[in-house]
């Protein structure tokens, strides 16, 4: 699976990071009012043979084009939702486990 710049998925990222940026800069509020909302990035994650679970939208942070395969950071914008979430906190437990 290829995942550089020229790719659509990676091109699609990259105007989804600079939309919400551009969002994000603006001063005034009015104008932001007015603009239409990007699309939001969203994760899902599943531990293996379950269904998977929505754990948000993301926003952009900054990406690495040096790395291979290409480097995203992304927030976790919900994530004062997902602690409530019983799902979610059964996906971060496995992954402590993982990581010891």
């Amino acid at each position: 699976q290829s995942s550089h710049l020229g790719t659509p998925v990676i091109r699609k990222l990259l105007l989804l990071a600079s939309e919400t940026q551009s969002a994000c800069l603006s001063s005034a509020p009015q104008e932001h009012d007015k603009q239409e909302e990007a699309p939001a990035v969203l994760l899902f994650c599943r531990l293996p043979g379950e269904q998977y679970v929505c754990c948000g939208r993301l926003n952009y942070v900054e990406h690495d084009e040096t790395k291979h395969p290409l480097r995203f950071v992304w927030g976790l914008i919900d994530e004062h939702v997902l602690k409530e979430s019983a799902h979610f906190q059964q996906l971060m437990k496995v992954a402590q486990r993982s990581n010891t």
